[in-house]
């Protein structure tokens, strides 16, 4: 995503406090294709017991991108935002998933 649009998006999320929902559904376009991106529990704090993960819903898990690093970076970024005090430690250590789901027969 580029910079100044991957900043609108960061900034209406935490304006509108969407960010500390329980769950946020981010869509996802690469390379013509979607998948959603799930941001579970991030409006908690590190210590409760409904902490924070990434899930990544993905029909196509042959590619062979790893979209990992730019999801971190966007969440990164979202946190820096929405709290200053944050650490990239804390946004390194929120487990990413990628759990299984159906997948597209012949890239249709």
């Amino acid at each position: 995503m580029e910079r100044n649009k991957r900043e609108n998006v960061i900034s209406w999320m935490v304006r509108d406090g969407s960010f500390a929902q329980r769950y946020v559904f981010v869509p996802i376009c690469q390379a013509n294709h979607w998948s959603l991106l799930i941001l579970c529990n991030f409006g908690k704090d590190f210590n409760n017991t409904a902490r924070p993960c990434i899930l990544l819903l993905d029909s196509l898990e042959t590619r062979e991108e790893n979209i990992e690093p730019d999801v971190r970076k966007f969440v990164f970024a979202m946190y820096k935002k929405w709290k200053p005090e944050s650490s990239s430690q804390h946004i390194h250590n929120i487990p990413f998933r990628k759990p299984k789901v159906p997948q597209q027969k012949d890239g249709n």
